[in-house]
């Protein structure tokens, strides 16, 4: 069996979202304040949090990007400390989280999620089963990164070509 990069990406564009696991993250209410979301960052120790409304729907997933909205005031009165700190302080989860990021559903495939991360300037997406599903965790590009090179290796090994570039280098 011969192999080359475009078989293999080929294959890869059709996988299915299945193969790749679903990261549980935590789930928070939009209502959490700032300084509180500030601190499960550590508590958590997760790279993304759900943020759900009131009823507790799916608002929006909330990175450590996201905090930097609350070091660059939209409004100049915002840069006069006495302002900034009680904007700090009444600021909630809903003010800054992520609203625009697409679900990833199960049915889709490899191709589609790239596009999406791609197209949304992202390395995670919330992810649920299908479309009448809850949101429950999210897709991270690691994964998809560490899925691919799992199976770059499996198919290196299955061909007959050297497809290692250790020797170029």
């Amino acid at each position: 069996m011969t192999g080359s990069l475009e078989d293999f990406l080929t294959n890869m564009r059709n996988v299915s979202v299945l193969e790749i696991p679903m990261k549980k993250v935590p789930e928070l209410p939009s209502t959490i304040s700032c300084d509180k979301l500030f601190s499960c960052f550590f508590d958590y120790d997760s790279p993304v949090m759900i943020i759900n409304d009131e009823k507790e729907n799916f608002l929006g997933l909330l990175t450590p990007k996201n905090f930097l909205k609350l070091f660059n005031p939209v409004h100049s009165d915002l840069r006069d400390p006495f302002l900034q700190k009680i904007y700090l302080e009444k600021a909630t989860a809903d003010e800054i989280v992520d609203k625009k990021l697409p679900v990833v559903y199960d049915d889709l495939k490899l191709e589609d999620v790239a596009e999406l991360m791609l197209k949304y300037s992202t390395n995670v997406l919330p992810r649920a089963k299908d479309r009448k599903s809850e949101v429950k965790g999210v897709i991270l590009f690691i994964d998809i990164l560490n899925f691919v090179k799992d199976k770059w290796l499996e198919y290196k090994e299955k061909s007959n070509n050297d497809l290692s570039c250790k020797g170029d280098i």
